[in-house]
C-alpha cells in the first residue's frame, strides 16, 4: 500500500510538471506572444490607453496564474478565472471569430479542482476545432450527484464517429496512445485518475451533437475545506 501511494504521488508530480511545462511552452510560443503583443501595439496606436492597459493587465494575470507553483489544486473559481484570462486574450486577437461563455453553478465556486485542467481543452478547441474559422466555446461546470462535471464544448469540426470510439477505448484502457489521444487529454485524464481513481477523468459524451465537440471532466465534488487534505 505504501509503495502504491508513493508510486501514485511520484506519477502525479511528473504529470503536474509536464502540465506546467506544456503551459509554459504555450505561453512562450512565439506566435502567441507576438500576436498578443502586436495586438497591444496596434491598440495603443488607435486609442489613448485604457484598453491597452486592460490587455497588458490580462496578459500579466494569465502569466502569473499560469506560473504559480507549489500546489496541485485550486478552486473552480480560480481555474475559471485562468480560463477567462486566456480566452479574453485570444478573443482580442481573433475578434469576432471567437465567442465564448463560462458558466458555473453559484454553489461551486469553492469546489476543489486540479490546476490547469480546463485551459488546455479550451486551447485544443481553438487550435484544432476551428481550423482558423469562426467558432464558439462554452465551458459549463455543474453538479451531478456527488460529482463535479466540467464540459468544454465547441462549435468546431468535432470528432468523427470512428475517432470518438478510438478515444473512448484509449481512455478506458488507459493506453495513452499518442496516435489517438491528444497529449493534453492524456495528461489531464491520468492526473485526475491518479488523485481520484478509476471512474473519474476525461469523457466524451456520446450524446454530443453531430457538429462540434464536447470534452467532459468528471471529478469528485470536494469543497474548499478539503483542499489542505488533497
Amino acid at each position: 500500500t505504501i509503495k502504491d501511494l508513493i508510486d501514485k504521488k511520484y506519477k502525479l508530480e511528473i504529470r503536474q510538471k509536464e502540465s506546467d511545462l506544456r503551459i509554459l511552452q504555450s505561453q512562450m510560443d512565439p506566435h502567441f506572444l507576438y500576436n498578443t503583443l502586436d495586438t497591444i501595439r496596434w491598440t495603443a496606436r488607435l486609442e489613448q490607453a485604457p484598453e491597452t492597459s486592460q490587455l497588458i493587465e490580462t496578459l500579466s494575470r494569465f502569466f502569473r496564474m499560469g506560473m504559480d507553483s507549489g500546489k496541485h489544486h485550486t478552486t473552480l473559481a480560480g481555474e475559471m478565472e485562468f480560463v477567462r484570462a486566456y480566452l479574453n486574450l485570444q478573443q482580442k486577437r481573433m475578434g469576432s471569430k471567437l465567442r465564448f461563455s463560462l458558466f458555473m453553478e453559484a454553489s461551486l465556486e469553492d469546489a476543489v479542482v486540479l490546476k490547469k485542467v480546463i485551459q488546455p481543452l479550451v486551447e485544443n478547441s481553438i487550435k484544432h476545432g476551428f481550423k482558423r474559422q469562426a467558432g464558439k466555446i462554452d465551458v459549463r461546470a455543474y453538479q451531478d450527484g456527488a460529482d463535479l462535471i466540467i464540459d468544454v464544448t465547441d462549435s468546431g469540426i468535432g470528432f468523427s464517429k470512428e475517432k470518438r470510439l478510438l478515444i473512448h477505448r484509449a481512455l478506458e484502457e488507459r493506453t495513452g496512445d499518442k496516435s489517438v489521444l491528444d497529449h493534453a487529454i492524456s495528461n489531464i485524464h491520468e492526473r485526475i485518475q491518479l488523485v481520484n481513481g478509476s471512474g473519474y477523468g476525461v469523457e466524451l459524451p456520446m450524446e454530443q451533437s453531430i457538429t462540434g465537440a464536447c470534452v467532459r471532466l468528471r471529478i469528485p465534488l470536494w469543497m474548499n475545506e478539503k483542499e489542505e487534505e488533497a
